[in-house]
């Protein structure tokens, strides 16, 4: 896999091609890994998040909220039938790492990575490591066991992004990019496209086709936002303080 500045492909992942003989194909569109106020560092609500998605003609979002699958609920209630789709997800602190479940049927209990992934696979679901060099210490087992990797995570930085795209290709695990919104304006981060036959399920379109990502990274700005935003809703006047002159160091050094 090879992400360049602009358009970043995942083509060329263990992924199976369309043949000639298929009879339909289309195009489908996924916005991976977004937060909403469920999330201690996003104020985002479910109802921007759909109509985003609908504007864009998204057809899929997951939305994995800290611990917390209300999002992902709160957002296929709101896009009921029509859609997009919003699968039940969240994206669990295990005790060696974070960790997204979704396909969901009800919350994971365990916080043991192997138990998530156990306990994932017996609701039908699939299992995505996000950004998993960052805050994760994740052993063999785990990235073995688990269904997807995020190859790019638009808060993560280059280096720890290439190691997720290398151990994928070790593993021969599909990738995903992730945007990782926890802001409006960091809905458009990543997008996920993939060319496959009608009759697929989306479980298999995100194990087994070949896909494409379109990325740019998120600002320090953006970051820090996130932070205040945790920072107030957990009542710790310090770290908002901290949060604020380092917001205003980055908004003196950016581009315009």
């Amino acid at each position: 896999m090879d992400y360049d500045d602009d358009t970043r492909s995942t083509a060329g992942d263990e992924a199976s091609e369309s043949s000639e003989t298929e009879s339909t194909s289309g195009r489908r569109t996924l916005l991976f890994h977004v937060h909403t106020h469920f999330s201690f560092d996003s104020w985002m609500s479910p109802e921007l998040i759909v109509a985003f998605a609908r504007q864009f003609k998204i057809d899929m979002v997951i939305v994995a909220d800290h611990d917390d699958h209300r999002g992902a609920e709160r957002c296929a209630e709101l896009a009921g039938e029509d859609g997009p789709l919003f699968p039940l997800a969240a994206e669990y602190k295990s005790t060696s790492g974070d960790m997204i479940a979704m396909f969901l049927n009800e919350p994971i209990e365990s916080r043991d990575p192997i138990g998530i992934i156990e306990e994932t696979h017996a609701q039908g679901g699939l299992v995505a490591l996000p950004h998993p060099f960052k805050y994760s210490n994740f052993d063999n087992e785990v990235f073995r066991r688990a269904d997807i990797i995020e190859a790019f995570n638009a808060r993560t930085s280059d280096r720890r992004n290439a190691k997720a795209v290398q151990i994928a290709q070790e593993l021969g695990k599909p990738t995903l990019a992730g945007a990782d919104a926890h802001l409006k304006r960091e809905l458009d981060r990543a997008l996920n496209e993939f060319e496959v036959p009608d009759d697929w399920d989306w479980k298999r379109v995100l194990t087994d086709a070949s896909r494409t990502a379109r990325v740019k990274k998120t600002t320090v700005r953006n970051i820090r936002t996130s932070a205040m935003i945790s920072a107030v809703k957990r009542q710790r006047p310090l770290k908002l303080v901290k949060n604020i002159v380092r917001w205003v160091q980055a908004s003196s050094t950016a581009t315009p």
